[in-house]
């Protein structure tokens, strides 16, 4: 007897009831404490007559008359509920069995719990209106649900995009061309527009980059405990940032609800773990874009299991951007299934050489190199220890004739600012002195990429992509990279690239003297590089490859 309030109660632990306003005290706190009332009503002991003694007669005598009903409604919110969570990733009489047997399960339970309660009996009649109430509730969702897709047919199709960052990295960049589509390029995949909002943790030029190609954006903060989290963080830093991420998925449930959007899409691996449990609160899908090697040489282990974790339970499909990240997210025990490789897009119309003033002018600023002599070697990139840039500056050294440019700034951690300062400081050496310029962070890459004759990428550590290398190439400016993780997927040893092994500065000096000492192999290397990388990874492509995942994990029907 009594099983719906216990029932009520362990549906609402499962799925938090959605407030009228992202930051007010939820509604669902007079609820709760109502299913508590109806979970000590299952379980306190009850008097010879079968009844509780602490509620007045004729209420405990209408509850006793109603036991089954009130039961079978109570385990129909929990089948609901159940058919919501489970999400729409799997088929659908997946979802229907697991909320019967979770439900019956629950009141089998309750059921064995009754046996050490004095006046308390096990009441086979509880059992069935848990089956029924289960069954019932999850036919009701599933008719919900099915409705509602038919309702949508003839829609655009919302995506709400999630980000951790508000500064310009790789992943942000290749979220940037993929939202900020080409007025009329027309449908997307499944012959549907495209609406989209992206949401920022915290404000900076990407916010800004994204406004002014006409991209709808808003920045929702990410506390400071979770936002200070980085990939080495262990376990106790991860759960002392649990109430902060569930407090942001809160709110972002709240406005996923208001902009009635049909799927999530996480760009970074913070902003997975956020909207896994906002996906859940609001019944919505979730796409994750892996952009990011799960390796012990990136994450620490705590880390690594978390997000894998949390793709495998809370995902419906899993965007890798190269062989190597979906081989270390499987490697890690992600789900086969929901894993497809797409590359990053780039418009190779982007890259075609600029104005003469433009590269004379960036050429002119590299300390007066366009008047010197020797071949000029670009690093480009965040300056961070796993980049190379001191490698390359090794390297830089055995070759007297060379000069240097770097382009890029330490943008995330003390350790890369700190890093930054070495790289200063190496640069004055007697060996570099005036052969180096740093050009810190600029907008006009391109420029800067016609501007020197050799782009060299020297992380130390597997790459999860390598964005840098196809920009080079889609310039047709030569590249040599060092051998490992995405890089693989880009070069062609000797014939698109060459290809030198990580953290060694004199491998990479060699290659750059040779390159340096054979313009004709410089100018191969940049005619190969440059038909391979618009055949491959033309942003056309794979925005529609990417749209195509997005259409069928939201389960939404195409249109015709």
């Amino acid at each position: 007897m009594g099983n719906g309030g216990a029932a009520v109660a362990a549906c609402l632990r499962l799925n938090i009831l959605r407030s009228r306003k992202a930051r007010e005290v939820s509604p669902a706190w007079p609820f709760l404490a109502v299913c508590a009332a109806g979970l000590c009503y299952a379980l306190i002991p009850i008097d010879d007559r079968g009844r509780n003694a602490w509620l007045p007669g004729k209420w405990a005598e209408w509850l006793d008359m109603h036991d089954w009903w009130l039961n079978f409604w109570a385990f129909a919110v929990l089948g609901m509920v159940i058919f919501r969570l489970t999400g729409r990733d799997r088929k659908a009489w997946m979802r229907l069995l697991a909320a019967v047997v979770l439900g019956t399960l629950l009141a089998a339970g309750i059921e064995v719990a009754q046996f050490r309660i004095p006046g308390r009996r096990p009441d086979l009649a509880d059992l069935t209106a848990a089956f029924a109430g289960s069954a019932t509730g999850a036919c009701l969702a599933a008719w919900f649900r099915a409705r509602q897709a038919g309702e949508r047919r003839g829609g655009p199709l919302r995506v709400c995009f999630l980000d951790q960052t508000g500064q310009l990295g790789g992943a942000e960049l290749m979220l940037l061309d993929l939202v900020a589509g080409a007025p009329g390029e027309g449908p997307g995949a499944g012959g549907r527009e495209l609406e989209v909002e992206v949401i920022l943790f915290e404000d900076g030029p990407f916010r800004e980059a994204l406004q002014s190609r006409g991209v709808a954006c808003r920045v929702e903060h990410l506390g400071g405990m979770a936002a200070s989290q980085t990939k080495r963080a262990q376990w106790i830093q991860l759960a002392l940032a649990g109430p902060e991420v569930f407090g942001l998925a809160r709110r972002l449930a709240h406005r996923i609800r208001e902009l009635d959007a049909d799927l999530l899409y996480s760009n970074t691996a913070k902003a997975l773990l956020v909207g896994v449990i906002a996906a859940r609160w609001s019944g919505r899908p979730l796409v994750h874009h892996l952009h990011d090697l799960l390796s012990p040489a990136h994450f620490s282990r705590g880390t690594r299991g978390l997000l894998v974790a949390a793709a495998n339970l809370g995902a419906s499909a899993v965007i890798a951007n190269s062989s190597a990240t979906a081989a270390a997210f499987l490697a890690g025990g992600g789900r086969k299934g929901l894993v497809t490789i797409i590359p990053n897009g780039f418009d190779p119309g982007r890259f075609e050489k600029p104005l003469p003033e433009r590269v004379a002018r960036c050429r002119a600023e590299c300390s007066g190199a366009q008047a010197m002599p020797g071949v000029r070697f670009g690093v480009f990139g965040r300056l961070a220890p796993w980049k190379g840039q001191m490698e390359f500056l090794e390297a830089l050294a055995m070759l007297p004739d060379a000069r240097g440019v770097i382009v890029g700034e330490a943008l995330f951690t003390k350790e890369d600012r700190a890093y930054a300062e070495s790289l200063g400081q190496r640069a004055e050496a007697g060996d570099l002195r005036d052969r180096v310029f740093f050009a810190g962070f600029r907008e006009d890459v391109v420029s800067w990429m016609h501007a020197v004759d050799v782009v060299v990428h020297c992380s130390t550590q597997p790459e999860p992509f390598g964005r840098v290398i196809v920009e080079a190439q889609l310039c047709g400016v030569p590249v040599i990279a060092t051998r490992g993780g995405g890089v693989l997927d880009i070069v062609d040893d000797g014939i698109t690239g060459k290809l030198v092994s990580p953290g060694d500065p004199l491998a990479l000096a060699e290659a750059m003297r040779f390159l340096a000492e054979s313009p004709a192999t410089r100018e191969f290397l940049a005619r190969q590089g440059r038909e391979s990388a618009r055949e491959r990874f033309g942003l056309v492509e794979v925005r529609r490859r990417t749209e195509e995942v997005i259409t069928v994990a939201s389960g939404l029907p195409e249109e015709r």
